[in-house]
């Protein structure tokens, strides 16, 4: 028998004493040993249990097992879609699930994607709940600019890491097209909005930057129509994050972002003004908090910033008739949207030359 050779040549080892689980005995032999395993059970029969008959749940072995899905996904063929079902559906441990949709997410196959379209949609999006998850907390890498950046050298550089990979923009996408079927709840409400929040962390421009900065106008959107008492959520964590992701991906909201300014500037609405007022404020507080929105839309914001922060009343200047010293340069003191001034002021004037 083959695997009674490989163990007697001592590449193969019984593994956890379990006479028919084996482990890699020397690394160089693993990845061609485990994947000429999985491909002929692969081509034999496509269900997942029978594939990994055998396999420990070590991290090497499901760490090969993704290297050796990617592969199969990469060479086409279609026969996959029935592999990637059985396996998201099987009994198997819930790690080997893990590994297979991150081997998925990963994957420049569209059809890939496709293939499991079906079952994302059952038991209420559980497993679009933890592929988001999964996103967030495996597709990343070291953060090398961030690293040059930092005066002095750190003992651990694992600590900073980026998101990275196509898997971004796939899950981004999937997110979007079915924007309207997902039940958000308030679980896949915090995991996408705190990936959403990594990614444009990281990148202010791009298509998945787009996309990202497109799903939490939506989402701000349906939160604020959910609300019994939406007034509260200008201090909601989840709605001031999803308000940060909007800024920092200005630069790919260009047109949405210039039709909220100017519907409010030009027939501002009660509702409207509402809605959309963190996002106005922000716009108009410091440049710490105002995204890149004053590089994408500058007239629009400039706009806003004339309304909210010009007096144009036409009172005489004199020692009794002034109650602050905005007074004296033209600038309103009433409004609230005036946030910050100085800091802002500044900002803008930069931008202006």
């Amino acid at each position: 028998m083959a695997l009674t050779a490989l163990e007697d040549s001592g590449i193969i080892a019984v593994y956890d004493n379990s006479p028919r689980r084996w482990m890699m005995s020397h690394d160089v032999y693993e990845e061609l040993i485990i994947k000429h395993i999985l491909t002929q059970r692969y081509q034999e029969g496509i269900e997942a249990e029978k594939v990994l008959e055998g396999f420990g749940l070590s991290l090497r072995a499901r760490k090969l097992y993704r290297i050796w899905l990617e592969s199969v996904f990469a060479s086409g063929g279609g026969r996959y879609a029935d592999f990637l079902i059985s396996m998201l559906q099987s009994g198997l441990d819930q790690a080997w699930k893990d590994e297979t949709l991150i081997a998925l997410m990963q994957s420049d196959q569209v059809d890939c994607f496709r293939a499991i379209d079906p079952i994302l949609s059952q038991e209420r999006y559980s497993l679009f709940t933890r592929m988001v998850f999964l996103l967030n907390t495996a597709c990343r890498d070291i953060d090398r600019e961030l690293l040059k950046k930092l005066s002095t050298p750190t003992g651990n550089k694992y600590r900073f890491t980026c998101p990275v990979g196509r898997a971004w923009f796939t899950v981004f996408q999937y997110i979007y097209n079915n924007r309207g079927l997902i039940p958000w709840t308030a679980q896949n409400l915090d995991i996408v909005t705190n990936t959403l929040k990594t990614w444009t962390a990281k990148y202010e421009t791009g298509e998945t930057t787009g996309l990202a900065g497109r799903i939490a106008l939506y989402l701000k959107s349906e939160i604020w129509k959910r609300e019994r008492y939406p007034y509260t959520l200008r201090r909601d964590s989840r709605f001031i994050t999803l308000t940060d992701v909007i800024l920092a991906a200005a630069m790919e909201l260009k047109q949405e972002l210039t039709d909220i300014f100017q519907s409010f500037t030009d027939t501002q609405t009660d509702d409207s003004y509402k809605e959309n007022y963190l996002l106005l404020q922000k716009s108009l507080s410091n440049v710490y908090e105002c995204g890149r929105v004053c590089q994408a839309i500058p007239e629009q914001v400039l706009s806003l910033a004339e309304r909210y922060w010009c007096d144009s009343s036409q009172r005489e200047h004199n020692d009794y008739s002034h109650d602050s010293m905005e007074y004296y340069f033209g600038l309103s003191h009433s409004l609230d949207m005036k946030y910050e001034v100085y800091p802002m002021s500044r900002t803008i004037l930069n931008f202006r030359g």
